[in-house]
């Protein structure tokens, strides 16, 4: 047996504190009623059958609650082979890794967000194949377009400002690789590539790159990370300066990005602070993409066994719920 939620079971190391809690609750009333009179009569007017019927409810409402704690973990036994034959847009993500993606004009900083978009953005394309180029002074394939999403978010969680050592920032070299990457992947239908960066091109080389891009009929949706007021550049958690002693500055540079995307064809978005309406207006423009056949792909797909544990537990909560103590026939003092 699996866990599809393992973390959740954590919680169940909370288990023996209630139920200590709970059996020192039933003691200090058992000892609170003693402090109030005679045994003989307290047990007539307490009985073994409420004191009982106390117990049981705490016992059923601890079974309910580690039952229920089991089942939100998602139980899994057993599994199935299912052949999935799936269509859609081939996607190459270009992921601006260049030092100007420190800066802290969002927060955390700009690589942070470009990230947590990214994800956004994979949410939103799962079915179709997605590969990754990362750029900064050059630009580097770092994972061919597949429909292993796992994978992908593996390699993005593994991006930093140092995994690429030239220095710089060449949208144009972007552009390229990853018209090349589309080229010698030999895919057919629809070809997109998403530019996540802050849009400063140090080269200059961008607008030729898209040109040659278009003509590969390859659309680019451009998301700009960072905003037009800007922030410090820091280099080693030192703040960047010129030679005359100022601090370096970089800002989101949208025009750029909005001359690319018209010239592909495509669209491009400032994320802002907050990405969701830019993410889902690049994700309708590449679900609009002219769709191909994917290769049919073999997946296994665990089977869910949760109701093994729900429905007890649903059966211990309402028994607790619904009894009640024995009724007690006080006799008549002579």
């Amino acid at each position: 047996m699996r866990f599809d939620n393992p973390q959740i079971l954590y919680l169940l190391f909370l288990w023996p504190v209630l139920a200590f809690i709970g059996w020192n609750a039933l003691a200090w009333r058992k000892r609170a009623a003693r402090k109030l009179g005679d045994e003989a009569v307290l047990g007539r007017l307490y009985p073994a059958s409420i004191r009982n019927w106390r117990r049981r409810r705490v016992v059923l409402l601890l079974l309910a609650l580690g039952l229920l704690t089991i089942a939100a973990a998602r139980p899994q036994y057993g599994q199935i082979e299912q052949t999935i034959q799936s269509a859609g847009t081939n996607v190459i993500v270009a992921f601006d890794v260049s030092p100007s993606m420190r800066a802290r004009d969002v927060q955390p900083d700009r690589l942070e967000r470009a990230k947590s978009s990214l994800k956004l953005l994979l949410h939103r394309l799962v079915g179709q194949r997605v590969g990754i180029v990362v750029f900064s002074g050059t630009a580097v394939l770092q994972c061919p377009m597949t429909l292993d999403q796992a994978m992908v978010r593996l390699i993005l969680d593994s991006l930093g400002t140092d995994s690429i050592s030239t220095a710089g920032t060449d949208i144009g070299a972007a552009i390229r690789t990853t018209t090349l990457a589309f080229e010698n992947d030999g895919s057919q239908g629809g070809r997109a590539m998403v530019l996540i960066t802050d849009g400063e091109d140090n080269e200059g080389k961008a607008i030729d790159a898209a040109k040659e891009a278009a003509a590969k009929k390859i659309a680019i949706y451009a998301i700009g990370i960072g905003t037009a007021a800007g922030a410090p550049l820091q280099d080693g958690g030192q703040f960047k300066k010129d030679a005359g002693g100022k601090s370096v500055s970089t800002a989101l540079d949208m025009k750029t990005l909005n001359e690319i995307a018209r010239i592909t064809g495509g669209k491009a978005y400032a994320a802002g602070f907050s990405p969701e309406s830019a993410i889902g207006s690049v994700a309708t423009g590449i679900d609009q993409q002219e769709k191909v056949k994917f290769d049919a792909r073999r997946e296994v797909i665990h089977q869910d066994r949760f109701q093994w544990f729900l429905a007890p537990a649903l059966f211990f909560l309402l028994w607790a719920i619904a009894s009640s103590p024995k009724a007690t026939v006080l006799a008549k003092p002579r």
